[in-house]
């Protein structure tokens, strides 16, 4: 349930990845702020300090959540070869006669001819 929430809910899929970014700032700023002597930083004691490692974890978290919807939203709009072929014949469908209708009104023939031999060409694949 909760999964579900993360993946559909669109103010989830905005606001944790912008959380995240703003924790890992905060933590990469207080990381700097603890390892900096002066106007030197002494970047060998990052690994000591606690910031380090909550921005170490803001950063996994953030890439973690990222794979999953990019792995949710591919397992969702996943289409097999013949769904993706069958939707760009509809989408095209239309528009297709359109440009037929026109260059028939036009007394084009042979240009009709030729478009309409491109759109039976494209639904060919369709038999099953």
């Amino acid at each position: 349930m909760v999964i579900d929430f993360l993946h559909k809910n669109p103010w989830a899929r905005a606001l944790i990845p912008l959380i995240l970014a703003g924790f890992a700032g905060v933590f990469s700023s207080s990381l700097i702020v603890e390892i900096a002597s002066g106007s030197a930083i002494i970047w060998g004691q990052a690994y000591l300090k606690v910031s380090f490692y909550l921005l170490l974890v803001a950063i996994f978290l953030s890439a973690l959540y990222q794979t999953f919807i990019f792995k949710k939203d591919s397992a969702f709009l996943g289409l097999t070869r013949k769904q993706f072929e069958d939707g760009l014949r509809g989408h095209c469908l239309p528009d297709a006669a359109k440009h037929c209708k026109r260059l028939l009104a036009e007394g084009k023939i042979d240009e009709f001819n030729e478009a309409t031999q491109k759109l039976s060409n494209l639904f060919e694949g369709r038999k099953s």
